[in-house]
């Protein structure tokens, strides 16, 4: 069996938007389906969720889904609960591929670094030859859930999700190209990775965002309870606590999978709902001074959970 990872990546290393496609083209979906028709897919639970309800389930092929969640069902999809399971759902099949769910970064290099969701591996893109080639030694977890941020130092910031580890805790990892590979980055302050026993366990984390100044804002995923923030200097290779999130009409708010963009004031704006992908969301900025005001809502705010939103800043700082 031959595990492939398929996906539209466009020069700037957009792959998506709004937790779907950011482009329709027509030559792209068609070169899709013609490799992947009559081979299973293998796909997480969100992937599944922003595939168009007419596509649901991609025609021709099994779809299979990995979730955490023991009694979700839909029709037309396998469930599974970890890549082997999926793998074992797609039988003698020669060719599997896997789409989605998977983060990405432009190296200071200016190569192009691919996570396979659901491995500790990473494979880098060489454009001239269009050839992988493996990368990312030592990573501690998979790379499900996680998100990366490059650091001004050109390593590789993440905070363990903890999937598929059967533990815990609040460690982060740097990447270094020169070596190709992870090392611990210590423990944060702050429980990151929604992973606690007792909670929703949805694994969910929130994402890191680098400050001119160097230093990274990294933001809780922890669905039940308070979440927080910590602060990752590159300089002193330390993690100090940041505020936690304020609580409104009595909520706890979070950023389970939830955007962060670095404004050109230095500020961070985020948005962030309450339980688990539960609506409303409300923005916020993350100050250079590490207090957290609230900022206005945009429009179709009040239904919506944070995962679903995305920021993109523009070369007029909006």
């Amino acid at each position: 069996m031959k595990l492939h990872l398929i996906f539209a990546r466009s020069r700037n290393g957009v792959i998506g938007k709004d937790g779907g496609l950011p482009w329709h083209l027509p030559e792209d979906l068609a070169h899709f389906k013609r490799n992947t028709l009559g081979c299973p897919v293998i796909m997480g639970r969100k992937t599944w969720d922003s595939l168009p309800p007419k596509f649901r389930p991609l025609p021709g092929r099994a779809n299979v889904v990995v979730t955490r969640q023991p009694d979700w069902q839909s029709s037309g999809a396998l469930r599974a609960d970890s890549l082997e399971s999926a793998m074992a759902l797609c039988g003698d099949a020669e060719n599997v591929w896997v789409i989605g769910d998977a983060q990405s970064i432009m190296l200071p290099d200016k190569t192009y670094m691919l996570a396979n969701c659901c491995t500790t591996d990473q494979a880098i893109l060489n454009e001239t030859t269009l050839k992988w080639r493996p990368t990312g030694s030592g990573k501690f977890d998979v790379n499900d859930e996680e998100g990366w941020a490059l650091l001004q130092n050109g390593q590789v910031l993440t905070a363990d999700a903890y999937v598929f580890t059967s533990t815990c805790g609040a460690n982060s990892e740097l990447y270094a190209p020169k070596s190709g590979s992870w090392t611990s980055a210590g423990t944060a302050p702050t429980q990151l990775s929604d992973c606690l026993a007792g909670g929703n366990q949805s694994f969910e984390v929130g994402p890191i965002a680098v400050r001119p100044t160097g230093t990274a804002v990294a933001f809780s995923g922890v669905t039940t309870g308070v979440a927080g923030t910590a602060i990752y200097d590159p300089k002193t290779a330390a993690w100090s606590a940041g505020p936690s999130l304020p609580k409104i009409s009595g909520q706890n708010y979070n950023l389970a999978d939830a955007p962060a963009a670095v404004l050109p004031s230095g500020n961070v704006l985020f948005a962030a709902s309450s339980g688990l992908f539960t609506a409303p969301t409300h923005y916020f900025e993350f100050t250079t001074k590490n207090t957290i005001l609230r900022r206005n809502d945009a429009a179709g705010s009040s239904g919506n959970p944070s995962y679903v939103v995305n920021f993109l800043m523009l070369p007029s700082g909006q």
